[in-house]
């Protein structure tokens, strides 16, 4: 799938956040994300001149439904930016009004979809609790090994540890 494909999607997003922000910046799409961490993401030059990176293993297998899903997420980003700068929570309510004025599909089901190919390998870690199994991910595993943190049980407040 071309860039030309991806701007005939983005267009009506593009347009109703322009109507109702005044939102009126560059942005420019590299599909160029690898790998299982992110499905989409917006990065702001300045003010008005944004890039939105598209995954593109994704976007080869789901298509318009992928695209239909990230480009209004990554949208209302740079609609946050243009108007809050960094005053604001990434995915706080702001965020979170400004992707629902837009939002043309019903993205909930896509999503679920595409998270299942974010799921990364959890790690079996225990604790002084009786049948207790924490599950851990790969990031806060990896911080555990090189003993750069450590993490408490909730309940009986002992050291985790690899089982």
């Amino acid at each position: 799938m071309q860039i030309k494909q991806v701007r005939k999607v983005f267009e009506p997003y593009f347009l109703k956040a322009k109507e109702l922000y005044g939102f009126n910046s560059n942005i420019d799409f590299k599909i160029d994300l690898k790998g299982y961490s992110t499905i989409g993401q917006c990065i702001w030059r300045d003010k008005k001149n944004f890039t939105i990176r598209l995954h593109l293993l994704l976007l080869e297998k789901y298509g318009d439904s992928y695209l239909h899903d990230v480009l209004p997420h990554e949208l209302a980003h740079a609609v946050v930016y243009y108007l809050y700068k960094n005053r604001v929570k990434a995915h706080g309510k702001e965020w979170k009004r400004i992707l629902k004025s837009f939002t043309l599909v019903d993205s909930k089901v896509k999503y679920e979809v595409l998270q299942k190919i974010r799921e990364s390998k959890r790690y079996r870690y225990g604790c002084k609790c009786k049948d207790k199994v924490h599950f851990i991910s790969t990031i806060l595993h990896n911080k555990i090994e090189k003993k750069s943190a450590t993490y408490l049980c909730k309940v009986c407040k002992d050291t985790i540890c690899l089982i």
